[in-house]
């Protein structure tokens, strides 16, 4: 059954990254606006998510288990094989991150907990602080007003997708997340559960 599960999961991370990897061809950019509430604190975030991380030929379908801090500005993650067996866990912060543990089995492990701690700060931290027209990071409002990606400035290097919004608590949340870094790692996520604890 979980196998079952996992198969599902993982042709629907697949098609939601291919689909993604289309979305990612030059377009004309939309408005730009300041942090999504979701973003912003005081808020405590705890998401189970189901995740494809991709990096060089390597692929790593997992579950997460993160929480998103924004008062403290913080994102704590574990990710798990269909098994429960951890692969990592990470520690990020606006300006570092700690990998506290890699399965030793898992190829590159401390490389690919950088990556992915880095990528987390800027899916789940970067946007909280960006202020419009400056800073690094810019935020694109979709139709509905929603941020529907993130990137540098520059426009080059980087970018995150948002999307699939649904209200949680009162507040837009998007449920998918795609991540994709040049020459680097790139990430689908599906957040399958999102819940407010801090009130």
């Amino acid at each position: 059954m979980r196998r079952a599960l996992r198969r599902v999961a993982l042709a629907a991370l697949t098609a939601a990254a291919l689909a993604t990897g289309c979305a990612h061809a030059p377009r004309g950019r939309g408005p730009e606006v300041g942090p999504p509430s979701w973003a912003l604190p005081p808020a405590v975030w705890r998401i189970r998510q189901v995740v494809l991380i991709e990096f060089g030929e390597a692929r790593f379908p997992v579950q997460g288990y993160l929480e998103l801090n924004t008062a403290t500005r913080t994102v704590r993650l574990v990710a798990l094989d269909d098994f429960g067996i951890t692969f990592f866990r990470l520690t990020v912060a606006a300006d570092g991150e700690s990998v506290d543990y890699v399965l030793p089995l898992v190829p590159r492990g401390e490389e690919v907990g950088r990556l992915v701690a880095a990528s987390l700060r800027r899916v789940y931290l970067g946007p909280g602080g960006v202020l419009p027209g400056a800073g690094e990071m810019r935020l694109e409002a979709g139709a509905g007003g929603q941020v529907v990606s993130a990137a540098p400035r520059s426009g080059r290097g980087w970018e995150v997708r948002y999307e699939d919004y649904r209200d949680v608590d009162g507040v837009p949340v998007p449920l998918g997340i795609s991540y994709r870094e040049r020459g680097g790692v790139s990430i689908t996520i599906r957040q399958v559960s999102v819940r407010r604890v801090d009130r």
